[in-house]
């Protein structure tokens, strides 16, 4: 497990690159600030909808919920990012 934390352990720091390098010159602030917000509501949020889930029905489910969030936050990246983007 520690050999898979390190392998990911640098994937917050190339986000936070990502949001620094795509965002405008003047708004590199609000969009740091909204990563921020996203960050901690996820620390916020996410154990107390998972552990409520798990409660009411069983621990996979929490997992195949938040899976599916997990998909339809990228796929919603995504199609978010490449609107801006040429065919």
């Amino acid at each position: 497990m520690l050999g898979v934390a390190r392998v990911f352990s640098g994937t917050l720091f190339l986000a936070s690159m990502y949001v620094g390098q795509n965002s405008a010159e003047g708004q590199r602030g609000s969009a740091y600030a909204l990563w921020n917000l996203a960050f901690s509501l996820g620390y916020l949020v996410g154990p107390t909808v998972g552990g409520n889930l798990s409660s009411l029905f069983d621990l996979p489910t929490a997992f195949h919920v938040f899976a599916g969030v997990l998909v339809a936050g990228t796929v919603g990246i995504y199609v978010a990012t490449r609107k801006g983007v040429a065919a």
